[in-house]
């Protein structure tokens, strides 16, 4: 069973004209007992992703 699943996550940043995908399509599955780390630049939008 897994413990996270996401599927097609889009995340755009900006409006109208100006905005963009910086995220589009993505999908996966973290299974149960699973350790996952989430690692970046600073400044690069690893930040956005902790909730």
């Amino acid at each position: 069973m897994a413990a996270l699943v996401v599927e097609d996550l889009v995340v755009t940043f900006g409006h109208g004209d100006s905005s963009f995908n910086a995220v589009d399509g993505v999908s996966l599955t973290v299974p149960h007992g699973s350790i996952v780390g989430l690692v970046g630049s600073p400044g690069r939008g690893s930040r956005r992703s902790r909730g």
